[in-house]
């Protein structure tokens, strides 16, 4: 049996931003364990071709990438910055639009590909000493260990002698049948997780029966450097601005964006299997061709949207964090940036911790974390679901109260300004 301080389940971008982030700042003892291989993890994406899966990064995410010293390498690969957000109802004429100047920023976010996250993220990992990987591992069993194993005499790693980190309140097993006992388990295993589920942690969850088409899309203009949002009578339709080649390349492109169309799961799949030109035609028509018609398409690939919500963060030494922890709707896309918000406020703790000479899995330590992280969490859930129910419904006074309402904010600049730096961090 391996014993480490903290065992990571989940080496995505939350995960190894924990892991980074502890072992920048304490001297513990780590292991992540992921089922992808090391060059899977590892690996940027080809810097002649866009994924598909990309995530919208606040000003506040980029500010904790930098503390991570990942942000230089992710923004001289491929970022796009976006300096506007414009958003309009299908059904009406309100519209309400953010710009960078009106919180006097240069932008207002990124669109990054999330494997040029979690590859700078694993760039610097590499550089860590006190990091172990178990790659192409998988999570098997969760045994809780009795008091008489906690009291057995392990001799802990961590090279921080003040730390009583040698209790270990589980062991964790692995399908190759390693055992490696752990202070701190941390579940950053997406919205199936398996820490989740064997530390039987309860979740409210329930199906949105929509699914979301992402894809990249080339259109006739130029996406202007705005994020573009369209609430259509079946759900929002986002088209989130790309720089089509990389950053080595002298001229890169503006008529590219990723779009993230959330719609009910019969049309999805109609539309996933409509010829090529039929579905350019569909696109076009949808956002009214407020950056021209739709040109070319690639890419393609929908999966099912489910809300879900841990009722605790966390249980003696076992702690969740981003899509283990609450999964939720992409229209804001908030999804990554509230990961990351858990992942900083879970560093801080831990690293509070090794100040003090604190085991990382004291109650004390994840409670304060859980009181950081859920109110904020299940505030932006729940506006979400005003969101999406408020511009779904077809009632004529909901209509006429929705396009009244975002007209009326778009001339408010304080509201506004409040907003803005709500959505973006600062």
């Amino acid at each position: 049996m391996n014993s480490y301080d903290i065992v990571i389940v989940g080496g995505g971008m939350v995960g190894a931003a924990i892991a980074l982030g502890i072992s920048q700042q304490t001297d513990y003892k780590i292991a992540i364990v992921d089922n992808q291989s090391l060059d899977q993890l590892t690996s940027w994406p080809k810097a002649d071709h866009i994924d598909n899966r990309v995530s919208a990064v606040t000003l506040a995410t980029v500010d904790f990438l930098t503390q991570l010293k990942v942000w230089t390498a992710i923004e001289a690969f491929r970022s796009s910055a976006f300096k506007r957000m414009f958003v309009w109802d299908s059904e009406g004429t309100g519209n309400i639009q953010f710009t960078a100047e009106e919180v006097h920023r240069r932008q207002l976010g990124y669109i990054i590909e999330n494997r040029a996250i979690q590859a700078a993220l694993w760039q610097q990992i590499g550089q860590q000493t006190t990091i172990d990987v178990y790659a192409e591992h998988m999570l098997t069993a969760l045994v809780a260990n009795t008091p008489a194993v906690l009291s057995s005499p392990h001799v802990s790693q961590n090279t921080n002698t003040n730390s009583t980190s040698q209790y270990y309140p589980y062991t964790v097993v692995l399908n190759g049948g390693q055992e490696l006992s752990a202070s701190l388990v941390i579940g950053a295993d997406g919205a199936k997780s398996q820490v989740r589920r064997l530390a039987q942690f309860t979740t409210r969850e329930w199906d949105y029966l929509h699914h979301a088409l992402v894809a990249t899309v080339k259109w006739e203009n130029t996406h202007q450097q705005t994020a573009w949002q369209v609430f259509l009578p079946t759900g929002p339709l986002a088209l989130l601005p790309l720089n089509e080649l990389s950053s080595a390349q002298d001229e890169p492109s503006e008529n590219a964006t990723s779009i993230v169309w959330s719609a009910p799961a019969t049309q999805i799949e109609a539309l996933m299997k409509v010829p090529t030109q039929m579905f350019l035609k569909q696109l076009s028509q949808a956002t009214e061709s407020r950056i021209g018609k739709a040109i070319e398409i690639k890419d393609q690939a929908s999966f099912p949207l489910r809300q879900r919500h841990a009722k605790q963060y966390y249980k003696k030494g076992v702690v969740l964090a981003g899509d283990a922890a609450h999964t939720i709707h992409p229209l804001a896309g908030q999804g990554m940036n509230l990961g990351m918000a858990d992942a900083l406020a879970l560093v801080a703790e831990v690293a509070r911790a090794a100040k003090r000479g604190d085991a990382p899995g004291g109650e004390h330590i994840l409670s304060r974390y859980q009181r950081q992280r859920m109110p904020d969490n299940l505030m932006m859930m729940g506006l979400m679901e005003s969101f999406q129910h408020t511009f779904q419904s077809q009632q004529l006074p909901v209509r006429w109260l929705r396009n009244q309402g975002l007209s009326w904010v778009n001339k408010q600049a304080w509201l506004k300004q409040q907003l803005i730096k709500r959505a973006v961090g600062v």
